[in-house]
């Protein structure tokens, strides 16, 4: 579990309501280019890529033939080629992964690390960048724009709480060559931004309920179970990992649930075995933050038959025997069954 220190919790404050400026070595890309790009992601990927406007963002996964999640990407579609953001830990073995199944089709896919990606989150992010990039962005869409005097790609979402009641931030990103950095930051800095920092960005990503391989998703887990439906296409052709996935969907239940955990004791760590208090087991722990001494959140994956929001669960190291106990808060996701979706 992770203890955010004073400076980390300055970032945070600053990207809960003022703005600051998280540069993403966390995330590498990968440029897809070749005529049969398109035809070849769509036939590998969740979402609906051939749908995908020109100049558009969208997220997506790639899965194996059981559904099981191998990799999340964000993908920017333009005119003559793809860009596919993912985590540094799975960007190569993405890129080696769909390489291998390149046959027939006319595909390249290159690694490219001297690109880099920066976020400025926060409610005053619009006027940080009010006189620094031109034009303006609409959601869901990708830009070419300066910034510093660089050429840059942008494009907006949100992050921050997204539990219940919580308080969405809008979240605008810039993909921009990786030595424009030093210009890029110091120019949002000398606008207003602060700059941030690893561990607040992790608890935004927690804020969020955006799971990370390897931390956050229980191994096996489908898109649906862990918060990422909305990476899932129902109105598209078959995919890699397509029948799992419409299987769970039409019979509307759900193995587990991606959950926000409160913990109330101790200092659980990614892979802990969650139990209830009666000793049937429950899930896995993910990832977790003390962002205050009264406010500590954490990621877990929860058994259906036993996720009740409220109810008291035990995180235990098997290997130790050191124990944390928590309690679930709500999913990152309730409506993962969508009638109009299902029924499409």
């Amino acid at each position: 579990m992770r203890i955010l220190n004073e400076r980390d919790l300055a970032a945070l404050d600053a990207a809960e309501h003022n703005a600051a400026i998280f540069g993403r070595d966390d995330l590498q890309v990968i440029e897809v280019i070749g005529k049969d790009r398109v035809k070849y992601l769509q036939a590998m990927l969740t979402q609906d890529i051939t749908g995908l406007p020109e100049n558009g963002v969208t997220q997506a996964c790639l899965c194996d033939a059981q559904g099981k999640i191998l990799a999340i990407i964000t993908l920017l579609k333009e005119a003559d080629r793809i860009w596919m953001w993912t985590d540094f830990g799975t960007a190569e073995s993405l890129r080696n992964h769909l390489d291998r199944y390149v046959i027939m089709d006319e595909v390249e896919l290159e690694l490219r690390p001297e690109l880099a990606a920066i976020a400025l989150v926060g409610p005053n992010m619009p006027f940080v960048i009010n006189d620094l990039t031109k034009p303006s962005v609409v959601a869901g869409t990708v830009v070419e724009a300066t910034l510093a005097g660089h050429p840059v790609r942008t494009w907006q979402d949100t992050t921050g709480d997204h539990r219940p009641g919580g308080q969405p931030l809008p979240q605008r990103w810039f993909m921009l060559a990786r030595d424009a950095l030093p210009d890029a930051v110091a120019a949002l800095t000398a606008a207003g931004a602060t700059l941030g920092c690893h561990a607040a960005q992790d608890a935004l990503r927690i804020l969020a309920g955006t799971p990370l391989i390897g931390r956050d998703i229980e191994e096996g887990s489908l898109p649906l179970e862990v918060g990422l439906r909305d990476t899932v296409s129902y109105r598209k052709g078959c995919y890699v990992g397509q029948e799992a996935i419409a299987m769970m969907t039409y019979r509307g239940q759900l193995r587990r649930h991606l959950c926000w955990v409160a913990i109330e004791d101790g200092q659980p760590q990614p892979g802990w075995q969650l139990r209830t208090e009666d000793g049937k087991r429950a899930g896995k722990m993910g990832t977790a933050v003390q962002m205050a001494a009264n406010r500590t959140l954490g990621l877990a994956t929860i058994a259906r038959k036993v996720y009740v929001p409220g109810s008291v669960l035990l995180a235990q190291d098997e290997a130790t025997g050191e124990q944390a106990r928590l309690r679930v808060l709500a999913t990152t996701k309730p409506d993962v069954f969508p009638a109009n979706e299902r029924d499409a």
